[in-house]
């Protein structure tokens, strides 16, 4: 995470977002491929690699939340996007993965649902203002100082 942070810095946080999207998007059917083997060194591959592209996602988040928000409303703005975010996103997520896996039998479509949920991430982060919200921010507020 403090990786991808750095680079969203450097690269532009959308990009490192939608980059993470991607990697994340495109191992979710290897991901319970290699899960399933039931090899133990396979299945901490899995692991291994699933962790890339959520950490890709977390670093630059913040930020990039932050950044769509008019300064006045920043602070409150950017918590509840993210608290709401980890509701629908995370609190859910479960539910509709175990239900997925008792009604169909099959990792597949668990899969087919984290390559939706990552889509709908790089279609809506692609529409984000971005930093330069931001900057108009900051110029305002140097000019009231």
């Amino acid at each position: 995470m403090p990786l991808s942070a750095h680079l969203s810095d450097k690269f532009g946080r959308k990009k490192i977002y939608i980059i993470g999207s991607s990697i994340t998007l495109i191992f979710a059917l290897p991901y319970f491929y290699l899960f399933n083997t039931g090899v133990p060194s396979l299945i901490i591959l899995a692991i291994a690699i699933s962790g890339i592209g959520p950490g890709m996602v977390y670093g630059p988040q913040a930020a990039l939340i932050a950044e769509n928000f008019p300064l006045h409303l920043r602070y409150s703005g950017s918590s509840i996007a993210y608290q709401l975010a980890s509701i629908i996103g995370g609190g859910i997520a479960p539910m509709i993965s175990l239900f997925l896996l008792h009604e169909f039998g099959s990792t597949t479509l668990i899969s087919l649902y984290i390559i939706l949920c990552c889509i709908i991430a790089i279609i809506s982060v692609s529409q984000f203002k971005g930093a330069g919200q931001m900057q108009q921010d900051i110029h305002k507020a140097n000019r009231i100082i």
